[in-house]
């Protein structure tokens, strides 16, 4: 405990988090608005260029070395190919992709018969047997992608880094020492490649906002990888006081020494918190999760307001989130620091990737503007909270006594109706505990937040 006193965290109230970022999510530019476009059109503007200068003539090499050696009956289908139907190809591959993302709502039959009309099974083979192409000019494809895309699409606030595996099996980029394995992965096995991605307002689908292969040159750290590629979209800040983009990264990225590289950068971060970590120190962290209910989190914050921690009892364990996108305001003083306040857990919501991207997209002049109670703050039976993992999104719920509001009066002993001789604090113990006892059956714990919307 005298660790947990000394270090400086304080349980704090959700509702005193404000955001420190504007929400904003990748568009299309004004550069679209010059006509009405169909979706195959766009494609062709945005990666046209591209497929000309940088996959065409490589691709044309293979199919013309190849073509001799098939067979005659099949050299129809290694014919040279040209700039639209590599476009047709490279279309097909992201429908594939979107047939596999399972997390939407289209039929898959349009899928299937979209893909089936952009180009044949057989050719669609062999173009993709054709990309085998120089570890080059794989680099120079992904360097090129991200330099194209910066001409058609405004980047929003909020990016995921993430590091993704390639499948490949191939015999001679295991000799090399090209391949990786990782469990947990889509592809166990295949070629290591870090991918920045970031929500498309368009399609409402994430997108691969940035690629970096680590198979084609020496392999970068994590933390290089990520500002690697945050300045090939121009997202650092060069005034680290005013940071202006946010990152969402797992454990690969949590190491204080990378939240100070961040931070340095102008790059706000949210991370686990790792089992080894120091800060916050994991005798807050271990106090913190006791007793933690599924779907609970409790919120702490550092002495300097710096960065923000929230415990969540999640699904078959407890996770941890460290962040620094969030500032502490001042309408709540903290509890004494001579004495640590067991903090009362709330009730949050459970959240995929996609919908906490979507919630990032809430109006940050709304956030934090909470309305106000005609009563006393410390009795307001509509306390509105958020929590980092749902990224503020607001709950609604009634709340007892908490470290930051102490009240006099509990689980709906009301202040109007309660007489003198009850305001004593001999009479107040037998109060709270009749009302405990006949509200226990039919009324549901205050300090449980219940999502009514």
């Amino acid at each position: 405990m005298d660790a947990v006193e000394s270090s400086g965290w304080q349980p704090i109230d959700d509702s005193v988090l404000h955001k420190r970022f504007g929400s904003t999510s990748a568009q299309l530019l004004d550069v679209f608005k010059r006509r009405e476009y169909t979706e195959l059109e766009i494609f062709r503007e945005i990666f046209g260029s591209w497929v000309e200068t940088a996959v065409l003539e490589p691709v044309q090499a293979v199919l013309r070395e190849k073509r001799p050696r098939v067979a005659k009956r099949q050299r129809y289908c290694w014919r040279p190919t040209s700039k639209e139907e590599l476009l047709k190809f490279f279309a097909a591959r992201f429908v594939d992709g979107l047939m596999k993302f399972v997390k939407h709502k289209i039929s898959l039959a349009l899928f299937e018969d979209l893909r089936n009309r952009l180009i044949g099974a057989n050719r669609y083979d062999v173009l993709h047997s054709a990309l085998a192409v120089e570890l080059e000019d794989v680099s120079d494809m992904a360097s090129s992608i991200t330099t194209i895309l910066r001409g058609f699409i405004s980047y929003g606030s909020v990016f995921c880094v993430d590091e993704t595996i390639f499948a490949h099996y191939g015999a001679v980029a295991e000799s090399q020492g090209l391949l990786s394995y990782i469990p947990g992965k889509p592809y166990k096995y295949g070629m290591l490649s870090y991918v920045l991605a970031q929500q498309f307002q368009y399609t409402n689908l994430p997108f691969a906002a940035g690629i970096l292969p680590t198979f084609t040159h020496a392999r970068p750290t994590p933390l290089a990888a990520s500002l690697q590629l945050l300045r090939s979209v121009d997202a650092l800040s060069p005034d680290p006081t005013s940071p202006r983009t946010v990152v969402l990264a797992d454990s690969l990225w949590a190491f204080p020494s990378y939240w100070s590289e961040f931070t340095r950068n102008g790059v706000m971060y949210v991370t686990p918190v790792r089992a080894d970590c120091t800060a916050p120190p994991p005798q807050l962290l271990q106090l913190a999760s006791k007793g933690l209910k599924r779907t609970f989190a409790r919120t702490f914050a550092s002495a300097t307001r710096a960065n923000v921690v929230q415990v969540i009892g999640a699904s078959s364990k407890v996770a941890t989130l460290i962040t620094s996108a969030f500032t502490v305001g001042n309408q709540s003083p903290p509890p004494p620091p001579h004495k640590f306040t067991y903090p009362v857990a709330k009730k949050m919501l459970t959240m995929t990737p996609e919908q906490l991207f979507a919630a990032f997209e809430l109006d940050p002049d709304e956030v934090g503007a909470f309305p106000a109670c005609a009563s006393s703050r410390r009795r307001c039976p509509a306390e509105h909270t958020h929590s980092i993992a749902c990224s503020s999104l607001p709950l609604v719920g009634e709340q007892n006594k908490s470290a930051n509001y102490p009240s006099r009066h509990r689980l709906g002993c009301d202040e109007a109706s309660c007489s003198a001789t009850c305001r004593r604090d001999s009479d107040l113990r037998r109060c709270e505990k009749d009302v405990e006892t006949t509200a226990s059956a039919s009324t549901p714990r205050r300090d449980e937040f219940e999502i009514t919307s």
